[in-house]
């Protein structure tokens, strides 16, 4: 027998199938899942718990607001916000003589003095008495009075020339109360 004549093996092979008691691929499978659906409700079961703590905590942060208002403060700053509400509307359409007399003073010539002034609301009219440089300063302090669209009328009174070559005035103006009075929007 030479070497070559020796065959350990047979030429023909078969498969070796093992088959160990008890296994079984669809409870291996079942089991699988049944893991993968643990981990799963146990991680929302988690973040449950973390929701309700979150939900919990926010609302131990509102008590605690709650508890720090000042409700008598609270309640008296509504009420003060009505009256705003219902005074507001009174005092946008309430007449100021200081803006009246702002414009009298914008209209007024630089080379104009007042001596007296006075203002009635009831007769709509502003009489005062004046001094000028010269009669064409009146000229045009009148003028400057009639450019104003709530100066209705402007009357000249009695003008006399002074000893110190100035010249005085009496003048009346009437005048629009809503535009003359109001305050600009």
């Amino acid at each position: 027998m030479t070497d070559s004549d020796l065959q350990l093996l047979p030429e023909r092979r078969k498969r070796i199938n093992v088959s160990v008691p008890g296994q079984n691929k669809p409870l291996v499978w079942g089991v699988f899942v049944l893991l993968v659906v643990g981990m799963v409700y146990g991680a929302l079961y988690f973040y449950k718990s973390s929701l309700v703590s979150s939900a919990q905590s926010i609302d131990n942060d509102l008590a605690s607001l709650e508890q720090k208002r000042d409700k008598p403060t609270e309640e008296k700053l509504l009420l003060l916000s009505k009256k705003l509400a219902v005074v507001g509307p009174l005092l946008a359409s309430h007449i100021f003589w200081s803006e009246a007399f702002i414009k009298i003073q914008q209209l007024t010539a630089t080379q104009v003095q007042f001596k007296n002034l006075n203002a009635s609301l009831n007769n709509k009219e502003v009489t005062f008495k004046a001094e000028a440089a010269n009669y064409t300063t009146v000229a045009r302090q009148i003028a400057s009075f009639l450019s104003d669209k709530s100066i209705l009328n402007v009357s000249l009174g009695k003008v006399s020339s002074l000893p110190t070559g100035r010249v005085e005035m009496g003048m009346s103006l009437t005048f629009d109360p809503v535009t003359f009075l109001s305050k600009p929007k």
